[in-house]
């Protein structure tokens, strides 16, 4: 299932679940920078992730995962509601530019 949530990775997955990721670091009380030296990664590559400005990879989410104890639940329902965030905005624009 994360293989299908992570290959549509839309701007509105990436912004909302950089939220997600941030909102569970803030949680455990954690630092950007203490994920990233946990994660193996430049702390500028975090910090991307949690300004949805970078598509995650599912090598990044395996270690993630423990790290921010992150639900698969959540993420699935992130995705979801991203699709419908996607969807809404191409029929804003449809509508705006088509008008009936």
């Amino acid at each position: 299932m994360i293989h299908s949530i992570l290959k549509d990775q839309n701007p509105y997955f990436r912004a909302y679940f950089g939220r997600y990721l941030k909102q569970k670091r803030q949680s455990l009380n954690l630092t950007g920078k203490a994920i990233a030296l946990k994660c193996k990664i430049p702390e500028s590559s975090y910090r991307r992730l949690e300004q949805g400005r970078a598509k995650i990879k599912i090598e990044s989410l395996e270690v993630l995962f423990p790290i921010l104890r992150l639900d698969l639940v959540e993420i699935f329902e992130i995705s979801q509601i991203a699709k419908v965030a996607c969807a809404n905005e191409i029929a804003k624009e449809l509508s705006e530019n088509y008008p009936i």
